[in-house]
């Protein structure tokens, strides 16, 4: 009698900690989680495969939804697989970083014909110098009037 109720208790243990991991996997806790700040820019981003031999057969361009030191998420007209290795330029408009070698972590259908990609950096970047200084810009905007 032990032996069975033994038994149904390690049953319910293990479906307990099954339970517990899935709720851990959720995008609240996920975001709980981060460990950087991210900022909500939105600038252009070119996309292209990080090996240069095949930069010129794959180009798409994007717009970024927010940055963080370690990475960025991005909104794209077309999927792209996770675990595969771009070099993303971003416009130097609104942020200095440049070109940077990132990794898809992952890759979700929002619309038809719309993605949404998280991408990790190879090498994090320092986000105190990453926006362009309103101030900066607003001469030539004034310039241009």
């Amino acid at each position: 009698m032990f032996d069975q109720l033994d038994d149904e208790l390690f049953v319910m243990t293990d479906a307990m900690e099954a339970l517990a991991e899935l709720e851990r996997g959720t995008d609240r806790t996920l975001i709980a989680q981060r460990s950087s700040q991210r900022l909500e820019i939105r600038t252009g981003i070119k996309v292209q495969p990080a090996d240069a031999s095949h930069r010129h057969r794959f180009n798409m361009e994007g717009l970024t939804a927010d940055i963080s030191n370690g990475g960025c998420m991005v909104l794209v007209p077309r999927a792209v697989l996770p675990g595969d290795m771009f070099w993303v330029t971003f416009e130097p408009t609104h942020v200095r970083v440049g070109s940077l070698f990132a990794r898809c972590l992952r890759c979700r259908l929002v619309q038809e014909d719309l993605y949404e990609v998280g991408f990790r950096f190879l090498q994090d970047i320092d986000l105190g110098s990453l926006v362009v200084q309103e101030r900066a810009l607003e001469p030539s905007v004034a310039g241009a009037t």
